[in-house]
């Protein structure tokens, strides 16, 4: 790491961007296990505050009774995704047993924003403008992967005749385009869930 470290300096001293661009990319991948278990740590603090007070001898009932459900609302969060109170929570495991395995239930925290529960009822709830939105995404997604297309056959073109600076555009270029597709195409993941359910649920 500390090799790293001194490599982008070198390459910010020399104006090198891309040579700050590689040495930041293997930076992360070289400690992504660092950072994924530095974020699970942060995750976990909550749960361990949690469990020190429930272990106090001198809160009364009603305390410990809310501090037990956030603690189980926080150790469901970190096993499932699902951070919602007990008889919503409850309702959500009751729709996907029902469906006897046919619908992942990885669907159903991604489709947690959409979720609305009353009376007891779980329904989904998507507004136009989140619809508008999914659709803005799709378009959104094979605008940038056809940019993408498009600078990667003038990158091998580029090569052939290597000039520095648009070398260097290129790949700017190609990479942020490349970033904005999978965004884009990640952000209907959630609403393409929710619609899944929904229509099992309407169905049921």
């Amino acid at each position: 790491m500390k090799d790293i470290q001194e490599e982008i300096v070198k390459a910010l001293i020399d104006g090198n961007v891309v040579m700050v661009i590689t040495a930041v990319v293997l930076a992360i991948v070289f400690n992504l296990k660092k950072i994924l278990a530095f974020i699970d740590d942060r995750k976990k603090v909550r749960i361990t505050r949690l469990t020190e007070a429930l272990a106090c001898e001198f809160i009364d009932n009603s305390t410990k009774k809310h501090l037990q459900n956030e603690l189980a609302k926080e150790l469901c969060k970190s096993a499932t995704g699902v951070a919602v109170e007990s008889k919503f929570r409850k309702k959500i495991f009751e729709t996907h047993d029902k469906m006897n395995g046919e619908v992942s239930f990885i669907h159903f925290t991604r489709a947690m924003p959409y979720f609305k529960f009353e009376k007891e009822t779980l329904s989904i709830h998507i507004s136009k403008f989140e619809s508008v939105s999914y659709v803005i995404n799709y378009f959104g997604f094979f605008i940038a992967m056809l940019g993408f297309a498009g600078t990667t056959l003038a990158l091998l073109s580029e090569i052939s005749h290597p000039n520095s600076t648009n070398l260097l555009i290129l790949l700017i270029t190609n990479f942020s385009l490349l970033t904005a597709g999978i965004f884009m195409i990640t952000e209907t993941f959630s609403i393409r869930s929710a619609k899944m359910i929904s229509k099992r649920i309407q169905g049921s």
